[in-house]
């Protein structure tokens, strides 16, 4: 295992100094056309991590205010591409919550599976707005044109969802941390798989 950034992970594939990509790599269409990425194994949505006491509500609210975002990002995409908010780049996730908690940002835009994080600890934030845009599918990604690996991957995946791995993973993990505030429905994939 190799611990990466976002703004290296890619690069590092590309030049053989990894194997595969496995976590939290959204497959995009710009993406694809550099790495290969195996069959989706798990789906988010962007949310906006913000104070209790700022009343946004909805992602009309932030219009004029300063979101926090990380580069290379599902986050960044979504916010540039839809324009009218004071982008405000931070390192990594913490952050991006420090730089709201601070008051330097009003929102904090990423993986809704990320933000929906921070109310757990911390009373004083909240997501209201859970699943903006897209779905976005995470998948493992590999060196273009590596068939072989990427056929294990995918033989590998369809098997972990027939033991139903995917499913006790998420009720062992995300049902006990999260403590009832996500829903299986907009992460897990089961449906997709059934048809293998």
């Amino acid at each position: 295992l190799i611990p990466v950034t976002n703004e290296v992970r890619f690069p590092m594939l590309q030049n053989n100094q990894a194997d595969m990509i496995i976590a939290a790599a959204s497959i995009t269409e710009e993406r694809k056309g550099s790495v290969d990425f195996s069959m989706p194994y798990f789906t988010v949505n962007l949310g906006i991590l913000t104070k209790k006491d700022s009343n946004i509500h909805k992602i009309g609210d932030l219009m004029g205010k300063k979101i926090g975002i990380i580069r290379k990002t599902t986050g960044e995409a979504y916010i540039k591409k839809d324009g009218g908010y004071n982008v405000s780049y931070c390192n990594d996730s913490v952050d991006c919550y420090r730089r709201l908690k601070s008051g330097e940002i009003d929102g904090y835009c990423n993986n809704n599976l990320f933000v929906m994080v921070y109310p757990i600890v911390d009373p004083a934030v909240e997501v209201n707005i859970k699943n903006l845009g897209d779905n976005v599918f995470l998948g493992v990604a590999v060196q273009k044109g590596n068939v072989e690996l990427l056929e294990a991957i995918n033989k590998g995946l369809i098997a972990l969802s027939k033991e139903g791995f995917f499913k006790k993973a998420y009720e062992d993990t995300f049902e006990s941390f999260y403590k009832g505030t996500v829903d299986k429905k907009y992460f897990l994939l089961d449906d997709l798989y059934s048809f293998f």
